[in-house]
């Protein structure tokens, strides 16, 4: 079944946060760890940014997935080779924009490389996974603050969380993603285009929504 690009939602982080901090009383050391938050206000696909956590790889944005009024999961996080998380910061929730400019999106997620180990004795292959790219083209407008903020972004190396969700779909795809390049385009007789292309920094944080479409 063919599915349409039009109504695609592509959201990018903002410089925004909401206030004020949330404490974090606890995080599992496990895949998807689960954070508790007492009333933590959140709902799925939400972002937030954690900062004072004791694991550094912690203190970043992350999309959530909530479990219960008091706790959430970071879909896409792997803390099982902790024994504990000592400390647990706390975060803000991060504002989400919709890129509504946005005419195309070409994300390839990560890569499988192999290598030949081969010996006298034997043959060997090892394998490991690299990171993708995501390309955005869209209509360009010198004025539009959204489209400045993630060209300079770039410049000024700030990663920014990417969420992706193809119309009626009930899941969402979240990613950390760094800016590489911000070009624009155009001729006499048409519109200025650009396109952004962007880095992969995380593996897709996933959520399934309880959405109607």
């Amino acid at each position: 079944m063919t599915q349409k690009v039009e109504g695609t939602e592509l959201r990018f982080s903002t410089k925004q946060r909401g206030t004020p901090s949330v404490s974090i009383t606890g995080i599992t050391a496990a895949k998807s760890p689960v954070v508790t938050a007492a009333t933590h206000g959140l709902k799925d696909g939400d972002v937030i940014e954690i900062t004072g956590a004791s694991v550094s790889a912690l203190n970043q944005m992350h999309t959530v997935a909530v479990l219960t009024e008091g706790t959430f999961a970071l879909p896409g996080m792997d803390l099982s080779m902790f024994s504990t998380i000592t400390a647990g910061g706390s975060f803000k929730t991060v504002v989400m924009s919709q890129f509504c400019d946005a005419t195309s999106i070409d994300l390839s997620e990560y890569e499988v490389n192999s290598e030949n180990k081969n010996t006298f004795c034997k043959k060997d292959k090892s394998f490991n996974v690299e990171l993708g790219t995501m390309s955005v083209g869209f209509y360009a407008h010198s004025d539009d603050e959204q489209q400045s903020y993630l060209r300079d972004s770039g410049k000024n190396l700030e990663v920014i969380m990417i969420q992706f969700r193809p119309k009626g779909a009930k899941w969402l795809r979240g990613f950390l993603g760094q800016v590489t390049s911000a070009n624009i385009s155009g001729d006499v007789d048409g519109d200025y285009e650009g396109t952004l292309e962007i880095s992969l920094l995380t593996f897709s944080q996933d959520v399934e929504l309880d959405l109607v479409p």
